[in-house]
């Protein structure tokens, strides 16, 4: 693991995230992978945890997504990227220090194009930490996102202490939609509320095709998942296909 960081072996990935409006390819995901033995995520972090070295691979991820987002074409770096960020790190002195509108310029970005998702799943419980922190990065011009919401400790006091931009359902939620009313209901609500707080939501790990017809009935704004695309290193934008598939399935 420690090789694996001092070598620059992590890599980034890009995953779409999709306007249900019409189609387009409204910016991305950037996720992590490693090489052999910890091509993914989970093993990654596993390791690091382990090695006590987590901040580390952390910075890691960060420094490879700066890198991997610069390295595009420009009409592509012109959307926004979703970088995910646990509480436990946001709240470090060392990644306020490390993830600043100028260290993204010398990388000929602008935080306006980041979205920080912050997941609870490692979260210490200090949620007016957290909020503190949101309000901060928000404050610089970058975006908050609420990511994996509702599952976990996810929840409805974190919501409203991150006051974020964009709240991302949990694909537990997402898949199976068609099927449940429970799922439908919940989201319609969920949706309600987003406008009236200027967020968006944005439906994770859409699969199938009647899932996203329902996410279309429900006016959900965006979402990402295998049906859209997966993970890939060149970020291709895909929209042709994409806008047909959406207009299709509102029968334009």
């Amino acid at each position: 693991m420690r090789d694996l960081i001092r070598s620059g072996g992590v890599r980034s990935v890009f995953q779409p995230i999709v306007s249900l409006t019409d189609g387009t390819v409204y910016g991305y995901e950037v996720l992590s992978r490693g090489v052999e033995p910890f091509e993914s995520p989970f093993s990654m972090f596993s390791a690091a945890e382990d090695e006590g070295v987590t901040w580390d691979l952390e910075r890691a991820c960060r420094l490879s997504a700066m890198r991997a987002v610069s390295q595009l074409p420009r009409r592509l770096r012109e959307r926004a990227f979703f970088i995910n960020v646990s509480p436990r790190v946001l709240k470090d002195p060392r990644f306020k220090q490390g993830f600043t509108a100028s260290q993204l310029r010398a990388y000929g970005l602008n935080q306006g194009s980041f979205v920080i998702e912050i997941t609870e799943h490692s979260s210490d419980g200090d949620r007016d930490g957290l909020a503190r922190m949101a309000e901060h990065y928000a404050s610089q011009g970058f975006r908050i996102a609420l990511d994996d919401f509702g599952s976990g400790d996810s929840g409805l006091v974190t919501l409203v202490k991150c006051t974020p931009h964009f709240i991302k359902l949990d694909m537990e939620i997402v898949r199976g939609i068609s099927s449940s009313s429970y799922r439908r209901k919940l989201v319609k609500a969920l949706v309600y509320f987003a406008m009236g707080v200027d967020a968006r939501i944005i439906a994770e790990g859409v699969e199938e095709l009647e899932d996203l017809r329902v996410l279309l009935e429900l006016n959900v704004p965006m979402a990402q998942g295998f049906l859209f695309g997966r993970p890939s290193w060149d970020a291709p934008l895909r929209e042709e296909e994409t806008c047909g598939l959406i207009h299709a399935l509102l029968g334009f």
